[in-house]
């Protein structure tokens, strides 16, 4: 029986160590194509929050600079095939032995966040916007060329963009996003620190944005709180949601 014990310890410990460096090994191979751009050079910022200049967060999974532009880049991770166009506010995503469903167009959300980043560090002519799929998405029904797939993502970083950053251009650009990322881990600590004061004041009954008292209400979904001082106050709380404000 002991012998049993130690066999099945050392099977679990060989599994263990072999599934971390698989998923070592996949990490290396998802941040390969940015692990390139940085080799050749470039600046990789991964994961920035900031607030634009109407007070709304903004969030980018991964930016590059480098000496052909500031590349904002979206990551999407589905599988299946996609249909619709870069016009279109809703494409199609149908799964491998699935039915179809309604996808939002990352390409428009994407433009977006590019459009408040260039306000945000001052690159409005040189920042470009692109959305990379993960390989086991089908996107060769859609036309773009703000859209590939991870493959190929390492040869459209390299590709000629019609820009050639200066050293002194690429240096405050860099500047900024250090900046960014600064003001970045600061909102995040005092989002955590206001959404757990949050929490707090609904669990005491007192409305998070104006400290009056909470009232439970019934609708079409269920129960749900609102301030006692609505529709002058937007605070509005489904049980099973986390405290928010209603902008």
């Amino acid at each position: 029986m002991l012998y049993a014990f130690i066999a099945i310890g050392v099977v679990c410990a060989v599994g263990a160590g072999v599934a971390g460096l698989l998923g070592v090994r996949a990490a290396r191979r998802k941040n390969a194509p940015l692990r390139e751009a940085e080799a050749r050079g470039g600046y990789v910022v991964r994961g920035l929050f900031f607030r634009n200049d109407f007070g709304h967060g903004v969030y980018i999974d991964r930016i590059l600079l480098a000496q052909n532009g500031v590349w904002v880049i979206s990551e999407e991770d589905c599988e299946g095939v996609l249909r619709g166009s870069a016009a279109r506010r809703e494409w199609t995503l149908t799964p491998r032995g699935g039915t179809s469903e309604a996808y939002p167009n990352p390409i428009a959300e994407n433009e977006t966040r590019a459009y408040h980043l260039a306000r945000a560090i001052g690159a409005q002519d040189v920042c470009r916007d692109l959305v990379v799929f993960y390989d086991r998405a089908d996107i060769s029904r859609i036309s773009s060329r703000k859209l590939c797939l991870r493959r190929d993502l390492n040869a459209i970083l390299a590709r000629d963009t019609g820009i050639s950053l200066s050293e002194g251009e690429l240096r405050a650009y860099r500047d900024a996003l250090d900046g960014l990322k600064r003001r970045s881990k600061a909102e995040w600590r005092r989002e955590k620190k206001a959404a757990a004061a949050a929490q707090r004041a609904v669990r005491r009954g007192i409305c998070p944005q104006c400290g009056k008292r909470l009232v439970e209400k019934g609708g079409r979904y269920g129960r749900f709180y609102v301030c006692s001082r609505a529709p002058v106050c937007k605070f509005k709380l489904y049980p099973k949601q986390k405290a928010r404000r209603k902008k």
